[in-house]
C-alpha cells in the first residue's frame, strides 16, 4: 500500500488523511501500516517520522522535508539548529521542542487553515479540496492567490486524522486586507526561495535586507527606522495581531528578533523582511 500522490502545494499531511480517507482506514490502521506504530500523532505541517514514510511514497524523505513540511522554514529561522532539523530520524518531541511547539500534544488543539475559494478550486480541477502549505505557515491570515481570509478549523484530536477534506464549513468568504494579502504572497514566495536555498535565503541572518538595516542603524536614527517598520507592519492588521498578541513596546519586540538569541517564531522574521522590503533597505 502507497500513500497517495501529492497535489499542488499539498502537505505530507494531507496526503495522509486523503490515503486513510481513500481507502477506508481508521487511524489505528493508518499508523500501523505506514508508521509501523512507531508515532501515533502527526503534526499538520512539522510532520516527522519521514525516515519511515518515505517507504510508501515515490518521493526520498528529504524530498518530502523540503517540499511539503514547514521544517525548512523553521531551519531557516534556526540556523544554529538546522543540522538537527534535517535530521529525517528526528522525534516529534524533539522537534516541537525546537520549533517551541510545547503545547502540541494529544490534548491540545491543532489549527489547520484553508482558503474557501482553494477549496472550490481544487474540487474543480482535482475532485478534492487539500490542505495548502503555505496557508499553514504561522501568522498568515490571507491566502496567497486569493485575497481572502483563511478559515481556521481546530482538531482536539492530533492523532485522529478525521480531518480529511478542508470544506468551508462557516460556508462565508470574506476578503482580507491588501497588506495581508501581500504579506501572503511574500511568504508564499520567501518559502519557495527558501527551500531552494536561493542566495539570501540559506538562513534569516544571511539576508541582505537584515544586513543593508544593521548597517544603517545607528543610535540617532534607529528609533525613527523602527517606528516605520512598526507602521508597516500594522498595516497587516490580522497577520500583526496574530504574531504580535501583545502590541506593547513594540520597538523592543522588533529589536528582539535582530539581537536577541533566543527563537523567535519564523513568521514575525517574515514580516520584518517584508517591511524591509517596503522600505527598499538592501
Amino acid at each position: 500500500m502507497r500513500i497517495l500522490p501529492a497535489l499542488p502545494e499539498e502537505t505530507l499531511f494531507s496526503r495522509c488523511v486523503r490515503t486513510r480517507d481513500v481507502n477506508g482506514m481508521t487511524a489505528e490502521h493508518f499508523f500501523r501500516s505506514f508508521l509501523n506504530n512507531i508515532a501515533h500523532s502527526l503534526h499538520p505541517s512539522l510532520t516527522t517520522s519521514l525516515n519511515i514514510l518515505t517507504e510508501s511514497t515515490a518521493e526520498t524523505g528529504h524530498e518530502l522535508w523540503l517540499n511539503q513540511t514547514l521544517v525548512p522554514l523553521y531551519a531557516w529561522a534556526l540556523p544554529e539548529y538546522r543540522a538537527e532539523l534535517e535530521d529525517l530520524t528526528i522525534s516529534a518531541a524533539r522537534l516541537h521542542t525546537l520549533c517551541k511547539l510545547c503545547r502540541f500534544t494529544e490534548h491540545y488543539t491543532a489549527v489547520l487553515k484553508h482558503c474557501p475559494v482553494c477549496v472550490h478550486a481544487d474540487i474543480r480541477k482535482y475532485g478534492v479540496a487539500y490542505w495548502h502549505r503555505q496557508h499553514q505557515i504561522s501568522g498568515v491570515t490571507s491566502c496567497h492567490h486569493h485575497q481572502v481570509n483563511l478559515n481556521h478549523i481546530a482538531d482536539p484530536r492530533l492523532s485522529s486524522l478525521h480531518l480529511h477534506f478542508p470544506y468551508n464549513r462557516e460556508k462565508m468568504i470574506s476578503l482580507s486586507g491588501h497588506d495581508d494579502f501581500e504579506f501572503a504572497k511574500f511568504t508564499a514566495s520567501a518559502l519557495s526561495l527558501i527551500c531552494q536555498s536561493a542566495p539570501g535565503f540559506v538562513s534569516y541572518d544571511d539576508s541582505p535586507l537584515i544586513a543593508g538595516f544593521l548597517h544603517r542603524l545607528s543610535a540617532k536614527n534607529a528609533p525613527t527606522l523602527f517606528e516605520k517598520i512598526n507602521h508597516l507592519a500594522s498595516r497587516s492588521g490580522n497577520t500583526c495581531k496574530a504574531l504580535f498578541p501583545v502590541r506593547t513596546n513594540m520597538v523592543s519586540q522588533w529589536k528582539a528578533l535582530l539581537y536577541n538569541p533566543s527563537p523567535q517564531p519564523p513568521a514575525r522574521t517574515l514580516l520584518l523582511l517584508y517591511c524591509l522590503h517596503q522600505l527598499k533597505l538592501s
